[in-house]
């Protein structure tokens, strides 16, 4: 006997149910035109595919016998990750945290999280979760701040103090969500790799070129200086490593796709805040000893 559950939880259990039956049949119909055909004509396809495992020998044996022949035999092309996590496979047929709210919100996405243990521009991201609008988040309200950033830190799985630890993380799958620059999640979403990003509530500040006072070839220095400024070299940097540059000329000389990338570019640049590099200078010894004390707390 079949008894049809009466709550939502129930309602959506069923339903998770059909749809695992559905991919089993689906599974069972093409083992089956392989078995009463041609493997490589039933198989024939292109791209990628992404299977969560168990690590080590396992996989090992799993790609030698299994994946590695399928890529050759079809051409589509398989990347292991991590083990299999339901609080990973949640966040990836829900909706994707869209904004500082939705990170905060560890019952709607549930996940591993990942945060850079600096207070810029942690700070304002608290902020931004906290309702804060994103054109009054200075002078930033450090009690408020601090307040919220202790609802998240026990929910962090990561704290990483090395940009450099980002590549490793979104590589290897170790975490969910996380905050970092868009360089590396740019550059790891055009590696292959299963990650995603969102420009929504980002922070962006200026990168300055400073010439050493009584330096013997200033002249020089601020000859590539000015060249650095030109549209075409901002260009094929941005192409190179996608880093926006101050020139407005240069989106238009670059390939859509990479303007795409860019949090400077025109399309990406609402919805975003630029960093009070006055109010950090102002504040900076203030903020670093309180934000010590936090994160040395337990």
């Amino acid at each position: 006997m079949l008894a049809q559950p009466q709550s939502k939880g129930g309602r959506r259990a069923v339903a998770r149910l059909l749809v695992v039956i559905g991919l089993a049949l689906s599974a069972v119909a093409v083992a089956g035109r392989v078995l009463a055909a041609d493997p490589a004509q039933v198989l024939k396809g292109s791209g990628d595919v992404v299977v969560c495992t168990w690590g080590g020998s396992y996989t090992d044996a799993q790609v030698s016998a299994l994946f590695d022949p399928f890529t050759k035999l079809s051409g589509i092309k398989v990347t292991t990750t991590g083990t299999p996590d339901v609080a990973r496979m949640k966040v990836m047929v829900g909706k994707a945290p869209q904004s500082w709210a939705d990170f905060w919100d560890v019952e709607k996405f549930p996940g591993r999280r990942a945060l850079y243990a600096q207070p810029k521009p942690l700070l304002e991201m608290a902020l931004l979760a906290d309702g804060v609008p994103i054109d009054k988040l200075y002078p930033i309200d450090l009690d408020r701040a601090f307040k919220k950033l202790d609802q998240i830190k026990k929910h962090v799985n990561v704290w990483y103090k090395d940009l450099g630890q980002v590549d490793a993380l979104l590589q290897n799958g170790e975490v969910d969500m996380l905050l970092t620059s868009n360089g590396r999640a740019h550059a790891a979403k055009k590696a292959g790799f299963p990650v995603d990003y969102t420009f929504k509530e980002g922070a962006w500040e200026q990168g300055y070129w400073v010439v050493m006072k009584n330096a013997p070839n200033a002249e020089n220095a601020m000859k590539l200086i000015a060249y650095t400024a030109l549209p075409e070299g901002q260009a094929a940097f941005a192409k190179a490593f996608a880093y926006g540059g101050p020139n407005k000329k240069a989106y238009a000389m670059m390939d859509p796709q990479v303007a795409a990338g860019l949090p400077t570019a025109p399309q990406n640049l609402p919805g975003q805040f630029q960093i009070d590099a006055k109010w950090w200078t102002d504040h900076l010894e203030e903020v670093n000893r309180r934000w010590v004390e936090w994160f040395a707390a337990q």
